[in-house]
This record gives structure tokens, sequence and C-alpha cells, in this order.
């Protein structure tokens, strides 16, 4: 434990990996961001939103894209 071994150097930077944690503003895990308004970024945007719904309820996502009146419509007709 004299620090002559191989490999045991202190000053061995390979271990570490550089990495700026306040500059990753695209994951925060359990909310979806809100869009940006960037056309280039809306394809990335849309994606994460579509994943985010589907993760919560596959039906959800059906709802979204159909609006709620279809739903109202559904439940009236099983009410009956």
């Amino acid at each position: 434990m004299s620090g002559d071994e191989p490999g045991s150097s202190q000053n061995n930077n390979n271990n570490v990996v550089p990495y700026d944690y306040g500059n990753n503003k695209k994951s925060d895990a359990g909310k979806v961001s809100k869009f940006n308004g960037d056309p280039e970024e809306f394809s990335w945007w849309k994606t994460k939103f579509y994943s985010h719904v589907m993760g919560l309820d596959e039906e959800l996502w059906d709802i979204h894209e159909n609006g709620v009146s279809d739903l109202c419509n559904a439940l009236f007709l099983l009410k009956r």
C-alpha cells in the first residue's frame, strides 16, 4: 500500500467523466417538458410527449387525439 503498485496513482484522471448537470434541461423525470416554440425541436418534443402520455395510459393518447366529446359519447352509449 505504498502507492508504488501499478494503477494506484492518485493523479490518474481516467475515471473522471466531466458532465454539466445544470445544463441538461431536456430530461426531467416525471414531467414532460413544455414546447418552447423552436420548430427544430418540435419532433423531439412530440416524441417525448407521446411517450410520456402512453406511459401514463394508452387510452389517454386516444382522448388527446380524438377529444373528450368522443369519450363522452362512448360513455353515454354505455349507460343505455
